[in-house]
């Protein structure tokens, strides 16, 4: 495979490898959040929430909803930090991605629901978390400064 250097430095198959890992970033927390929803489900959990208007469930297919969604977000947020603030910008999204996940952990208790579909809400945040966290800094042009 053949790359090009453009005139800001970087190459063409750069660019590809980093969409790929980006791309591989929401597939793998989308993955890892469907395997908690369902090993919470084979369990027992009632996986179904209450916000005051009546129970909804958690459905599998919400997974595939919120947790792509979640990776999307982190992705935009750090190719726009990479573009506007290139200097600083992976300490800057890890530091606002990880507060984004603490903060995250305060939804599965703000909702009325059993112990056991809290525990699942709170593991699915978290590998979602962790797995976008991990890959896309992986990813980022700044990866070899931090």
């Amino acid at each position: 495979m053949t790359s090009h250097t453009s005139a800001a430095g970087t190459t063409a198959g750069t660019g590809s490898i980093r969409i790929r890992i980006r791309i591989l970033a929401v597939v793998a927390a989308t993955i890892a959040a469907a395997a908690v929803w369902l090993i919470a489900d084979a369990a027992g959990a009632s996986l179904a929430v209450d916000q005051g208007d009546g129970p909804k469930d958690l459905t599998f297919g919400s997974v595939f909803l919120f947790a792509p969604g979640a990776a999307l977000a982190g992705w935009g947020l750090l190719a726009l930090l990479e573009k506007f603030k290139p200097a600083g910008a992976l300490k800057l999204w890890t530091v606002i991605a990880s507060v984004v996940l603490v903060l995250s952990f305060g939804l599965p208790f703000g909702m009325d629901s059993t112990g056991g579909t809290r525990v699942a809400q709170l593991l699915m945040h978290l590998v979602t978390g962790v797995t976008v966290i991990s890959v896309l800094r992986r990813s980022s042009t700044g990866a070899s400064d931090s």
